[in-house]
């Protein structure tokens, strides 16, 4: 698995995440849940399939496939890295409105990792769906309301 600066691929799979800011809270109030996601969905559904994810205060997991386009392998990771650009800047600032504050929201420019099989997305999937019980917000996957994922990623 490639980490953190892997190209995006066309028809390929990446997980992909980040952590707030210092002590700092993503999702402050259980609307900005709803929010990242429709603004996911605005920002990147051209571009690629949000197969799962998990959103915690502090930090997000999403599970991606990037559609399969016929374009230069380099125009593909670009337009895929200004639309995530472009989603982060667009939540940070609603944010920032909203809860009177300054500055950047995200810990890290986009953190990715490429998963080059399906042994490794199923892998992801089932990491990502026990996240929300491994960091204590509740006892089972099931149970958390900000989390997401295909059921056949984790029937392995």
């Amino acid at each position: 698995m490639i980490r953190n600066k892997a190209i995006f691929l066309a028809d390929n799979h990446y997980h992909v995440y980040n952590h707030a800011i210092a002590s700092e809270n993503f999702f402050k109030h259980p609307d900005n849940y709803n929010y990242f996601i429709e603004k996911f969905h605005d920002y990147l559904r051209p571009y690629v399939h949000l197969e799962g994810y998990c959103l915690l205060p502090n930090h997000f997991h999403l599970l991606i496939r990037v559609k399969p386009f016929h374009i230069d392998p380099l125009e593909v990771n670009r337009i895929t890295l200004k639309a995530f650009s472009d989603f982060h800047n667009c939540y940070t600032k609603s944010i920032n409105v909203r809860y009177k504050r300054k500055g950047r929201l995200f810990q890290s420019p986009l953190l990715r990792i490429y998963l080059p099989n399906q042994v490794d997305v199923e892998k992801v999937a089932k990491y990502i769906y026990e996240n929300p019980v491994e960091h204590g917000f509740c006892k089972a996957p099931d149970e958390w309301l900000h989390s997401r994922m295909k059921s056949e990623l984790l029937a392995a």
